[in-house]
């Protein structure tokens, strides 16, 4: 798919996924594009959340119409920058997903330390 929403209740995040897509090797992958001129670790980061939006929830439309749940987890992260280097594949997904979890733990205390 392209453009799909996504979310997790358990960390209490949502997304629009760019793409998720079988690969030749039969891993399953997110898909993330960006306009950037390299692969930055957040990035990977991110796509690593977007893994356990729908590893958790499934995805669809906005209006929850055409919801799917998978099948099989995700196995790959692909970042792929329009600005000049090419996609990288990442399979460590569960230490991204770890990352993401953390990450968004911290969130809020960030916030709540800006606005004291």
């Amino acid at each position: 798919f392209a453009e799909k929403n996504t979310y997790s209740v358990a960390i209490w995040v949502g997304g629009i996924v760019d793409c998720l897509a079988r690969l030749k090797t039969g891993e399953l992958a997110i898909i993330d594009f960006k306009s950037s001129k390299a692969v930055y670790f957040n990035h990977v980061v991110q796509a690593g959340g977007y893994a356990i939006q729908v590893e958790e929830s499934g995805y669809g439309n906005a209006d929850g119409s055409d919801w799917r749940v998978l099948s099989q987890p995700i196995s790959a992260l692909v970042v792929f920058p329009f600005g000049g280097s090419k996609p990288e594949k990442f399979t460590n997904v569960e230490g991204f997903k770890d990352v993401f979890r953390h990450m968004a733990a911290v969130y809020p205390m960030l916030l709540a330390f800006k606005n004291r």
